[in-house]
């Protein structure tokens, strides 16, 4: 019996272009932020993304609610203590960037005893809870980092004893290499059919989108908002397609339906872990029947190890259907068309093997108890993004 790790080291991996700012910014091997300068407050020193809120009141507020806030819960901490530090630390990579909340998870979970007493002058113990957060992408060595002020804001060397020294001002905060660094495998990465398990940056370089100066944080960063919406937010997604549904004009009684990827830079859905499923329904009266259904996405098998079919949608490309209600010989009713987004369906699939074969698997207590927690949220985050229905129309 394989073991399934939600982790996924091969699928999340080290992912930098080349050796450069942002490849030392979320290096494998982070250093301690080192003891606060003197002269900070209490504030100043804290890494506390409550503390950040007290002047980025907006940007504190989207995070809280965002998919980055939650990247240390059950779907990952159940794993952990499964893996050894070097896994473990490729994990933290993306989901936990700091050495302080990397050590106060291990600690959390019994794989190690102790910290540096150093660290309670600027983090908390539970601080590694909030996931990614504020410090995680903007503080190293206890110095600011972010991006060039926008126009109608002083830089910060003009302001008078700005809070914790200012910044450094950082263009790559703008541009989507900095995504890349948790959104991309590396080029060493594993490969199936050719392709490694995340290419999301890869296939944004070669779209109109990067060429027109699209970058990923236009899309899904807008205005600096620090709620990252992607597939699991409805709206977002709905807006990001184009979907017709229509009785043909010159075909007696075929109907077509069209989905157009018109504002997504990448493949969508992005990578192998959501799915997009397609269905055409028959209704009459209170009786309803699949007439036919399609899933679409890259998917693989549950142990990473073969592609069974990659048929997600490039860039501007549409994919569309045309039914013929002759083919099963209707004469009356409606027909739906819809459209079901599972964006954990491979997380999903996984957990719930684990937890089929805990036994077998040496998975028990608590780390079962957090193995059914996470197949719980991500069997229960698909949505209904689109239906619609049509009369039955002959003429």
């Amino acid at each position: 019996m394989k073991f399934l790790p939600i982790a996924f080291s091969t699928l999340l991996g080290l992912a930098c272009q080349d050796s450069s700012w942002v490849d030392n910014h979320f290096a494998l091997e982070m250093p301690e932020q080192g003891k606060p300068p003197s002269h900070f407050s209490q504030i100043e020193k804290s890494l506390e993304p409550e503390s950040c809120g007290t002047c980025h009141t907006k940007q504190y507020d989207k995070w809280k609610s965002s998919l980055h806030s939650q990247t240390l819960q059950d779907p990952i901490l159940w794993e952990l203590p499964n893996l050894t530090e070097e896994e473990r630390n490729t994990c933290y990579r993306c989901h936990s960037p700091l050495r302080e909340t990397r050590t106060l998870t291990d600690v959390s979970l019994g794989l190690k005893t102790r910290i540096n007493p150093e660290w309670e002058e600027y983090i908390k113990t539970n601080t590694h809870e909030n996931g990614i957060f504020c410090a995680s992408c903007h503080v190293r060595s206890h110095i600011r980092h972010g991006p060039p002020p926008q126009t109608s804001q002083k830089e910060p060397n003009e302001i008078l004893n700005p809070p914790h020294n200012g910044y450094v001002i950082r263009k790559e905060y703008e541009k989507s290499e900095f995504c890349a660094s948790c959104h991309e495998s590396p080029s060493s990465g594993k490969k199936l059919n050719g392709k490694r398990l995340m290419e999301t940056f890869s296939e944004w370089k070669a779209s109109r989108f990067s060429k027109q100066g699209i970058e990923c944080q236009s899309c899904h960063m807008p205005n600096r908002e620090h709620d990252w919406k992607g597939i699991h937010d409805k709206d977002y997604v709905r807006n990001s397609l184009e979907i017709n549904w229509r009785k043909m004009a010159n075909q007696s009684g075929h109907y077509e339906f069209s989905i157009l990827s018109k504002n997504i830079g990448h493949r969508f859905p992005s990578y192998a872990v959501p799915l997009v499923q397609v269905q055409f329904i028959w209704e009459f009266e209170k009786e309803a029947l699949i007439l036919r259904e399609e899933f679409l996405g890259r998917i693989v098998d549950i142990y990473l190890e073969k592609e069974i079919q990659d048929n997600r949608w490039y860039p501007d490309e549409t994919k569309s259907w045309i039914i013929d209600p002759k083919d099963w010989n209707l004469t009356n009713g409606k027909l739906k068309s819809r459209v079901v987004i599972f964006p954990d369906s491979l997380y999903s699939e996984k957990f719930r093997h684990n937890i089929e074969n805990a036994k077998n698997l040496g998975i028990q207590g608590k780390r079962l108890d957090s193995l059914q927690k996470a197949y719980l949220s991500k069997s229960k985050s698909g949505y209904i993004l689109y239906e619609s229905s049509l009369p039955l129309d002959f003429r």
